[in-house]
């Protein structure tokens, strides 16, 4: 009778001890699960922190008054050639043709170093839109792309990514006659 009750009792401390451990591999699952998640959590907003700071510079930039040291006028010879001067394109609240022309040259000819000059290792777009939707600029007489910055970006839904950032500022754009009104300058960053 005693053996009988020992073996019972050696059953069932197995049936204890595998429930033990199937509840013990549960929870090191949950925990590794959460802790998994939880720093994903973190490196995702430090990846829109940083982006939100890009944003915010490349702004900053675009919405001040270039400067050129060695060829005034012309910086899309003095910002390809060096990496001196300042990139912008707007003066007193108004673009300057001439400055946004240098820029988007500078754009096609050399986006990585458009994005040295701008200070990000990011890659942006930006553009003119008011409530219609992206404005098309006019450049030497002939109508352009609604998006400029990252190449073979046509429509915003061609960039491919989970996380992306976009700011807005007001300018007033006289686009060669065309347009002459207070728009929207967005530029977005990913």
């Amino acid at each position: 009778m005693k053996l009988q009750y020992t073996l019972k009792m050696q059953k069932k401390a197995q049936f204890w001890y595998a429930d033990f451990l199937l509840a013990l591999l549960i929870l090191i699952t949950i925990s590794f699960l959460f802790v998994r998640s939880v720093s994903d959590l973190g490196s995702k907003q430090d990846q829109i922190f940083s982006l939100t700071s890009d944003a915010f510079s490349i702004s900053n930039s675009l919405m001040s008054q270039p400067h050129c040291p060695s060829v005034p006028g012309n910086c899309t010879a003095d910002w390809l050639t060096s990496n001196n001067g300042r990139v912008g394109f707007i003066s007193l609240g108004k673009v300057q043709q001439e400055n946004l022309t240098s820029f988007i040259n500078l754009n096609r000819n050399d986006y990585e170093k458009s994005k040295l000059l701008l200070g990000t290792v990011n890659d942006y777009i930006f553009f003119f839109e008011d409530n219609n939707g992206p404005i098309q600029i006019e450049l030497y007489g002939n109508s352009s792309n609604y998006y400029y910055g990252k190449p073979g970006i046509n429509i915003l839904a061609d960039i491919n990514t989970e996380s992306l950032v976009k700011t807005t500022r007001f300018v007033y754009l006289n686009n060669n006659g065309n347009t002459r009104r207070i728009v929207r300058l967005a530029i977005v960053v990913w």
